[in-house]
């Protein structure tokens, strides 16, 4: 039986993890996970701060020998490489360049695995609000949302600003799923929000700089 009570095949897992702080990549390494298990590659998830967030295999043994691989990525999507991978196609390539693999593994998913239960009394809104991004850069911010949300009350629209709010784990994903529309910026959030936002998400980045991203 796997970790989480599912039957694996003979083959030893591979354990995959991710050293970094940022939230979103944290999340890719669940991302990460599931689809080497949708690609009949046995895989368990090593990380502690999002195990409780997230449903794919988990590692029920962290002391067991079993081969790592550690999610950081090597590269970022630019101008002379967007049309050449993406974060999740470079997280696989390398995977493959670590194991040795010559298979293709196809990327299986559109979201991040997330767990989800409703919580009674999340009110339903417009607009779910993401308006703020990690510190590491302000490229990705977006100056306008206190434009936007006057614009939002003048018309009746009503809206929650998740971010102002504190508002995190479950009960974000609660708003997002009874929201209308997902507003956010590309940051974590966004891409916890994105197997409940799915088909209905709206994602700004900047508009205040000219840069290459």
């Amino acid at each position: 039986a796997g970790p989480n009570g599912g039957r694996m095949n003979d083959r030893q897992p591979y354990r995959i993890t991710y050293s970094g702080d940022a939230f979103g990549d944290n999340l890719f390494s669940a991302f990460i996970t599931a689809v080497l298990n949708d690609n009949g590659i046995p895989a368990v998830l090593q990380n502690p701060r999002i195990a409780d967030l997230v449903e794919c295999p988990l590692d029920d043994d962290p002391e067991a020998q079993l081969p790592t691989f550690n999610c950081v990525r090597r590269n970022r999507t630019g101008s002379q490489t967007s049309q050449l991978f993406n974060v999740y196609t470079d997280l696989l390539h390398e995977f493959c360049k670590k194991t040795k693999r010559s298979d293709e593994i196809l990327i299986s998913r559109d979201y991040i695995p997330v767990k989800y239960h409703d919580i009674p009394g999340v009110p339903s809104v417009d607009v779910a609000l993401v308006t703020r991004t990690g510190h590491w850069t302000p490229f990705r911010n977006w100056p306008y949302f206190w434009k936007l949300k006057r614009m939002l009350d003048s018309m009746g629209v009503t809206y929650v600003d998740l971010s102002a709010k504190g508002i995190r784990d479950i009960p974000f994903l609660n708003y997002v799923r009874k929201a209308r529309i997902f507003l956010g910026l590309e940051t974590g959030a966004s891409h916890y929000a994105s197997r409940l936002a799915n088909g209905k998400a709206l994602i700004l980045q900047s508009g205040y700089c000219d840069f290459d991203y």
